[in-house]
């Protein structure tokens, strides 16, 4: 078994594409209802192969879209969010060519602190 500390070698793909059972007409991966989102499974419950093939389709997205974008400032062109929202963020505001972060009340430059 390797250490838990090494990074993976592939990402963990499972059902990325949809597939229609050729007897039933379903699909491989389908959503469960919102309210199961949130309350999850039942003890015992064995939930319908869709909705873990989903759920693992979901979880391998965010794994590649966190590995991919990885260090990167999401990017702002326009008005800025509301600075209360995303207290502790930072951001690229293209408007000013600068890494800009919240403070809770407004947005300041990284560079020299000042509001934008």
């Amino acid at each position: 078994m390797s250490d838990y500390k090494e990074k993976p070698s592939h990402y963990p793909e499972f059902a990325s594409e949809d597939v229609r059972d050729q007897e039933t007409g379903q699909l491989n991966a389908v959503a469960p209802p919102r309210g199961r989102k949130s309350i999850g499974w039942q003890p015992f419950e064995e939930p319908p192969r869709q909705w873990l093939n989903w759920l693992l389709r979901v979880i391998y997205r965010w794994i590649r879209h966190f590995d991919e974008t990885r260090g990167q400032l999401e990017t702002v062109d326009g008005d800025l969010p509301d600075a209360g929202d995303w207290k502790g963020r930072i951001l690229f505001y293209e408007n000013e060519g600068v890494p800009v972060f919240s403070d809770g009340e407004r947005w300041r430059k990284v560079t020299d602190g000042e509001s934008v």
